[in-house]
């Protein structure tokens, strides 16, 4: 699949889709996934984005990996699920386990942890020396909230 879209006024709008494969089990791995909106962009790339649901409303499993730039953080990340994040009813609840590691500058990592019935925990480690240096407790609904003014 290769797609593009492009809306050419004010507040253009770019997306442009690069699907490599598929991995079976509802997975697929794909080398470029772009969001341009004016000046600000998002890009994945090289990633594999896994969700797994037993049935409409039932457990649901999930795992992600890739890299991620974006002129919003100034940078370039990495995030790899290191524990599958994992719930009940996806649509309507938050994940109750799991974790999801992010590496930016310097190997400094924040570690996602879920925890239920609706935090989330991020472990910050500054200088990517192994320990944590700072906990942040939150809740899935706060973080949402902070992501969504970026």
């Amino acid at each position: 699949l290769d797609a593009t879209v492009d809306a050419l006024a004010t507040g253009t709008v770019v997306t442009t889709i690069t699907t490599e494969v598929s991995t079976g089990g509802g997975g697929t791995a794909s080398r470029l996934l772009h969001f341009e909106e004016g000046y600000d962009f998002i890009q994945l790339t090289l990633f594999t984005l896994v969700f797994e649901e037993t049935t409409p409303g039932g457990a649901f499993a999930l795992s992600a990996q890739g890299t991620l730039e974006s002129s919003l953080i100034g940078g370039t990340v990495t995030f790899l699920t290191t524990v599958p994040i994992t719930g009940t009813d996806f649509d309507n609840n938050d994940p109750s386990a799991g974790q999801l590691r992010i590496t930016g500058a310097a190997n400094a990592t924040i570690l996602l942890v879920a925890t239920p019935p609706n935090s989330v925990e991020l472990q910050v480690d500054l200088d990517g020396d192994g320990n944590g240096d700072v906990t942040i407790p939150t809740t899935w609904a706060e973080l949402q909230a902070a992501a969504d003014i970026l």
